[in-house]
């Protein structure tokens, strides 16, 4: 009988969301497998899973700083400086 995961369940722990990757990356990818050999692969698929997978179980305090962080790095506003009025331009006024 095949089993079902239920929807409260797919909150995954980081250490089995990184295998599940591992897995799903070593399967779609064999020819690379093959040309590279198993054991540099193998390290290829630990950092690239590494690199997705970073950032996504950040504790709450942790997405508060970094919330709080954007905030503050918002772009200045720019102010307008007057124009340098040269020479010719103020004898043409005059």
């Amino acid at each position: 009988m095949a089993t079902k995961k239920s929807a409260t369940n797919s909150i995954h722990s980081k250490k089995e969301l990184k295998k599940e990757l591992a897995h799903k990356l070593e399967v779609s990818l064999p020819e690379i497998k093959a040309g590279l050999g198993k054991k540099k692969f193998n390290k290829r698929v630990k950092k690239a899973t590494k690199l997705i997978t970073a950032g996504l179980h950040l504790n709450g305090a942790e997405k508060k700083e970094k919330k709080n962080i954007d905030k503050k790095t918002a772009p200045a506003k720019k102010t307008e400086t007057p124009k340098k009025v040269t020479a010719e331009e103020n004898q043409n006024l005059a």
